[in-house]
């Protein structure tokens, strides 16, 4: 009976509607291990998937193309990405359920359109194909055998993902490793061609005014400009693997949640449908202000902080050495040609490390995405349905990651020798689903949380400002290309 009281008076607190996906259990917010201060946190699997977009193709490419006055842009993008990483944070280390829980806590069925999205978006190999190009390369082939690397590459994911006993562990460690090897090769790469003419140029872009226009340039593809925008930073649903990291990180209240492990090497974790949730105590309130800092410390970090760094280096690298050549190469290509060019100015040495880093890129942006989709359908299935009466998280996990590697397995054999196409697709889809997940992700924050733990005017401004950019883009972008207004 005791319990029972404690647990009502929880749900008193806590305006989160049961409806159909279960009540939240009531317990402490446990203390943070001091260790964990001093590890890089759960933006770096965000990061991961973050570079290997807009930061190496899309934006270096814009860069040859226009110069560096396109480069605020690419800051407010990564900007405007922020306030949606902390609102993910703080709704999961706040409950300990992924934003997907909480986002059918409102109505059930935005659970089946981010299983959808989740194979629409992740069904398709962009990365993997534009990475085994330039690994072609790099063992001295032509780019030409970029399909068979990519089928490589995706077996490599599948060992990755179940060959040691915590998934997230695994995926976290291999990023760590490829992020750590970009930012070396990475800063030698730009000094071998840095100049103080491309440094000023690149001053200019990112504060609005490189050439002295503060508009677009005349003629700019639309759907290209949209696909950058979305791609500058994790964008698309990539920003949503934070909500999963934060919770298989185990964070705040996802302590109390049970992580997805290997059926190979791992021991199966509980992991129930619903999270908690704590009295807003002195005590737990006290421990809340501790890990809500720490939190949005990591993203502003290791997300946001981080990938402007990532991408104001690698678009000056293309705006050192294809912008003055006018090269505008597509794809894979960039990475190709700047290697290429690289070998001029410091050997061998410098065409190696820079396909390398391309590489590391493209496929930790793989790795984190076939991870992020095998995750959404999964906890969806087991949340939405009754299947978690019968199966555990882990194997639904590993149906759905395996399902996502077939059909990239296949689309291989079918997609364009140019695979620029599917990083243009995959942004504009992934721009509309932001659309949708950017405002609903401070609805149910604003509805759900209790006031003491609510985002601030600061942030429900910014958030505000990140889902109307969205809504616009969008719709713009449907009128240009569905119903050729202003083509």
């Amino acid at each position: 009976m005791e319990d029972e009281a404690v647990s009502r008076k929880g749900e008193e607190r806590w305006p989160i509607a049961k409806g159909d996906m279960g009540s939240l259990g009531v317990k402490d917010l446990p203390s943070i291990p001091l260790g964990r201060l001093y590890k890089l946190g759960p933006s770096i699997i965000v990061l991961g998937i973050a570079l290997g977009g807009g930061e190496l193709i899309m934006w270096p490419r814009l860069t040859a193309q226009y110069g560096a006055g396109l480069m605020w842009l690419a800051i407010i993008g990564v900007s405007l990405q922020w306030f949606i990483n902390v609102e993910l944070g703080r709704y999961t280390i706040a409950t300990g359920e992924s934003f997907f829980t909480g986002c059918s806590r409102a109505w059930k069925g935005f659970g089946w359109f981010w299983f959808a999205s989740a194979f629409i978006i992740y069904m398709w190999p962009g990365w993997a194909a534009t990475g085994a190009t330039a690994l072609d390369v790099l063992f001295g082939g032509t780019g030409a055998n970029w399909k068979l690397w990519a089928q490589v590459t995706l077996v490599l994911t599948l060992v990755i993902l179940l060959g040691g006993p915590v998934v997230y562990n695994s995926v976290e460690k291999v990023t760590m490793f490829f992020m750590g090897a970009t930012a070396v090769i990475l800063v030698i790469s730009i000094a071998l061609v840095i100049t103080p003419g491309g440094v000023k140029a690149m001053v200019k872009g990112i504060f609005f005014n490189a050439g002295g226009e503060w508009w677009l340039p005349p003629g700019i593809n639309l759907f290209a400009l949209f696909g950058a925008v979305i791609y500058a930073g994790a964008g698309s649903l990539g920003n949503l693997s934070y909500t999963f990291a934060v919770q298989q990180k185990q964070w705040g209240m996802a302590s109390h949640i049970g992580r997805v492990t290997s059926p190979l090497t791992g021991k199966l974790e509980p992991v129930p449908t619903a999270g908690n949730v704590f009295e807003t105590s002195e005590k737990n309130m006290a421990l809340w202000k501790k890990w809500y800092p720490v939190m949005r410390n990591d993203v502003t970090i290791y997300f946001w902080l981080a990938n402007i760094i990532g991408i104001v280096l690698l678009a000056h690298g293309a705006l050192e050495v294809l912008h003055p050549a006018g090269l505008v190469p597509k794809g894979a290509q960039i990475a190709v040609t700047q290697a290429n060019i690289l070998a001029e100015k410091a050997g061998e040495f410098g065409r190696v490390i820079f396909l390398a880093m391309s590489f590391f890129i493209m496929y930790s942006s793989q790795l984190v995405a076939l991870d992020l989709g095998s995750r959404m359908i999964s906890e969806i299935a087991y949340t939405h349905t009754r299947l978690h009466e019968k199966y555990s998280l882990r194997a639904l996990y590993t149906i759905a990651l395996l399902i996502l590697l077939v059909f990239a397995s296949s689309a291989l054999l079918f997609i364009p020798a140019q695979p620029f196409i599917l990083f243009l697709m995959g942004a504009v889809l992934g721009g509309f689903t932001m659309a949708v997940y950017s405002p609903m992700l401070l609805y149910i924050n604003l509805k759900f949380l209790p006031k003491e733990i609510r985002p601030s005017t600061f942030i429900k401004v910014g958030l505000g400002i990140a889902s109307a950019v969205y809504i616009i883009f969008s719709i713009v972008v449907i009128l240009n290309k569905v119903f050729g207004v202003g083509a």
